[in-house]
């Protein structure tokens, strides 16, 4: 939840400024690319029960949500002279799957305890909301250095959330492998 949920979502808050600068785009066009934003994420939300259903699992949703994620982040973030087709294109993508990704994740992390589901439920919620409050600094940080900066944080910090969800492996089959 910190590093990929609170990572996205704090990569996503320099979207207005590579808006502004990359594409020249005005306050209002700003504005309702953000409300797109709150409209498609409430339609991943929607989506999610059945994706996760398909997918396999809010664990496998959320690493597939963040992989995407991070092919979006580098369409707005690392391509010299995006389109604006492009840049609306992988922000819609970048929402829809962090709202399918976050309720997977969420649901994931509830089925790790059921006698301590809401600590758990809070302590990952205040992780997300401490990456978002701290990498959308980082963000602005590297945002004065360049674009490419700005990519490779998201890169960095999305790619540690997607290696922290992958399935450990049993004791029993980690000591045959080693057997």
């Amino acid at each position: 939840m910190f590093f990929g949920l609170g990572g996205a979502v704090g990569i996503y808050s320099l979207v207005g400024e590579r808006l502004r600068d990359g594409l020249h785009l005005d306050t209002h066009q700003i504005g309702l690319v953000y409300v797109g934003f709150g409209i498609l994420s409430v339609a991943g939300n929607a989506l999610a029960p059945t994706a996760i259903r398909r997918i396999g699992g809010g664990r496998r949703a959320m690493r597939l949500a963040t992989a995407n994620v991070i092919v979006c982040l580098a369409v707005v973030f690392v391509l010299p002279n995006p389109t604006l087709l492009a840049v609306v294109l992988a922000l819609g993508v970048w929402t829809i799957v962090g709202g399918i990704g976050a309720p997977g994740l969420e649901a994931h992390i509830a089925g790790l305890s059921d006698t301590h589901r809401g600590v758990l439920l809070a302590l990952s919620t205040s992780a997300a909301n401490l990456g978002g409050a701290l990498f959308a600094a980082l963000a602005g940080e590297a945002y004065l250095r360049g674009n490419l900066w700005v990519g490779g944080l998201g890169f960095i910090l999305l790619s540690i959330s997607v290696m922290a969800l992958v399935k450990p492996r049993s004791r029993c089959s980690a000591a045959k492998n080693i057997g």
